[in-house]
């Protein structure tokens, strides 16, 4: 099967498509992850850890609401050790 110089052009669009959706994807879930105060492990893994779930309900011990989440992943609090704590851990 002969290429023409016509079907590069074509195969490396749809490998750009690829890349694109794959980094909507990553980008969509780090934005979600980061509004909600929760690491991508946390959230794949959310039934393994009981802290995750309050009364039947999937809910971050450390959500401080949408614009303290943004504000603490852009400008973190040096004393963020002592800050986030659990009780018995």
């Amino acid at each position: 099967m002969a290429h023409t110089a016509a079907t590069y052009p074509l195969i490396l669009t749809f490998f750009h498509m690829l890349f694109v959706l794959w980094l909507a994807i990553v980008l969509a879930t780090v934005v979600k992850n980061t509004l909600s105060n929760i690491t991508r492990n946390e959230d794949i893994n959310r039934k393994r850890y009981p802290y995750l779930w309050h009364e039947g309900q999937f809910a971050s011990p450390w959500n401080r609401g949408l614009l303290s989440n943004i504000k603490d992943a852009f400008f973190p609090n040096p004393r963020w050790r002592t800050l986030y704590s659990l009780k018995g851990m």
